[in-house]
């Protein structure tokens, strides 16, 4: 049994040792779900008709659009084939930071990567290592993810590369995305890694931050949810809603985790209070005479895009348009 946290929590697990068990428990959503029957499906694994079976109409539906991974042409003499690729593997570090099977005594952390090539490349051993993700957008550092990173670092040492290099084929927008090539043999940068690696494969302590936008299980967790129940007592909250207006970098930052954690909170509070409402007969206010209950509405007229563009393509490439760009605020990396 691994003693630290799974490869797959590491990107967060640097910031925050609780969400891995948050996720643990608590699943991580129809996301994980459809990606799982993706990798399976791509990868002819005989458990796929099964993990398709546990997806709705829809999400089947959704994933048929999404695209296997293409060749890619790596330079230096090097293009990569999907069907030449090793797949669906266990990689495991031990506490010493070396290659391991994950039953070993003293395994830290373990992985399962979805595909991986080696290659020869100028007389030197490449490993050239890939995770499938549903958008590039699912990742918010890229191919620079510690998750990947530390696939990449425990397949070369497994396999005795020169070198190794990270991927992500982003199914949506059919599109590669890769890292630099990271030398094995360079002492100083390898050291580098293995800290942040075993760091966060190590973390226990709770920490709130732009992090949380990218926890499963942050729906979960008290420290992101409360500050949203206290949020209208926080400081710069109160100046903003007494028309002070925001001043400087830190009040404006308070008020993004506020109004984040709000969001959660009510997202949250709105299920279960619906949930209550159905099972109950719904909530009665004796002051008004009122009960909030679900109602029957008429359905919503639809379109079926995907079946007229499989139809008309035609008449799609002719009518489509696209709307001007517009700005969104969000987390990215500086």
């Amino acid at each position: 049994m691994p003693k630290g946290h799974r490869m797959s929590s590491l990107p967060i697990a640097q910031y925050c040792g609780q969400s891995p068990a948050l996720s643990a428990k608590y699943g991580s959503g129809r996301a994980a779900a459809m990606g799982r029957a993706f990798h399976s499906q791509t990868a002819g694994e005989p458990d796929c008709g099964k993990l398709l079976a546990q997806l709705t109409p829809e999400e089947q539906d959704e994933i048929a659009t999404w695209k296997e991974p293409a060749d890619v042409d790596m330079d230096r003499g090097v293009v990569l084939s999907y069907s030449d690729a090793e797949k669906e593997m266990v990689v495991a570090l031990n506490e010493d930071g070396e290659a391991c099977h994950e039953d070993d005594e003293d395994c830290l952390t373990v992985g399962h990567l979805d595909f991986a090539w080696i290659v020869q490349v100028e007389g030197r051993r490449t490993a050239y290592v890939v995770d499938i993700k549903r958008s590039e957008w699912t990742v918010m550092e890229g191919a620079d993810s510690l998750q990947l990173l530390t696939y990449g670092y425990a397949y070369a040492s497994a396999h005795d590369c020169d070198e190794f290099a990270v991927g992500i084929w982003a199914a949506v927008e059919a599109r590669w995305q890769w890292s630099d090539m990271f030398d094995t043999s360079d002492i100083i940068a390898m050291a580098s890694l293995w800290d942040r690696i075993q760091y966060a494969a190590t973390n226990d302590e709770v920490s709130t931050g732009a992090h949380c936008s990218g926890c499963w299980a942050r729906t979960h967790c008290k420290e992101h949810l409360v500050p949203g129940a206290v949020g209208a007592a926080n400081p710069a909250m109160l100046a903003v809603s007494e028309g002070t207006g925001i001043i400087d970098n830190e009040m404006a930052l308070q008020c993004v985790m506020v109004i984040k954690s709000m969001e959660d909170l009510v997202k949250v509070a709105k299920s279960q209070v619906k949930e209550y409402a159905r099972r109950h007969g719904g909530i009665h206010d004796e002051s008004c005479g009122k009960v909030y209950k679900p109602i029957k509405v008429g359905g919503r007229i639809g379109f079926d895009t995907k079946k007229f563009a499989k139809d008309h393509p035609e008449m799609v490439e002719e009518y489509t348009s696209r709307g001007a760009g517009h700005y969104q605020a969000r987390w990215v990396n500086k």
